[in-house]
């Protein structure tokens, strides 16, 4: 199992339990930011460059849907028990399993839609992610040096002071192979 793939678990476990439990699930989209969210930082945590926006939404992505498959492994027993018992509290017994039916209905249309936002809202915490931990992915290349900074344009090296004899090298004598240093340079004779 790769690192992705591992990532994506955990975050995905995050978001579809805490997103699928009836009490806490009201935060539904809270809980699958923080599951791609989770899932980028885990990867991150051992990948060696900083992760491109596009690739953590699609991280982010792989562990809503992770999420969303637990969310509604995790809804349904729970949807079933609300459809029941208000068949069950219906004083009218005749009408209740119309009453059911559409509480079926809507149940099964909400746990769509529920894993559809945990998708898109895993795809966000990830994006999130990967701007807040972008391991100081480099933004703009800094500016170039000033003009004339590092000495005159168009110079091939070092050129020393001029010598004081006017000829010879800058070390105070004459260049190898009777040539003139000229102005401050190295002479290299001729």
């Amino acid at each position: 199992m790769n690192d992705r793939t591992k990532a994506a678990l955990i975050g995905g476990l995050i978001a579809g339990v805490l997103s699928g439990l009836p009490v806490i699930s009201g935060c539904c989209f809270l809980w699958a930011i923080a599951g791609g969210f989770v899932t980028v930082w885990m990867y991150m945590k051992n990948a060696p460059t900083p992760m491109a926006l596009g690739d953590a939404a699609k991280l982010g992505a792989m562990a809503g849907v992770i999420g969303a498959v637990i969310s509604i492994i995790l809804g349904v027993p729970f949807m079933m028990l609300g459809i029941g018992s208000a068949a069950l509290n219906n004083p009218d017994m005749e009408r209740a399993g119309i009453g059911a039916g559409v509480l079926a209905v809507g149940g099964i249309f909400g746990l769509i839609l529920r894993a559809a936002c945990v998708i898109g809202f895993a795809a966000v915490g990830g994006i999130i992610g990967s701007a807040v931990l972008g391991k100081g992915s480099a933004g703009a290349p800094p500016p170039p040096p000033p003009p004339g900074y590092g000495g005159p344009t168009g110079g091939t090296g070092y050129t020393g002071p001029a010598s004081p004899t006017g000829g010879g090298s800058d070390f105070g004598g004459p260049t190898a192979g009777g040539g003139s240093g000229g102005a401050g340079g190295f002479g290299t004779g001729s």
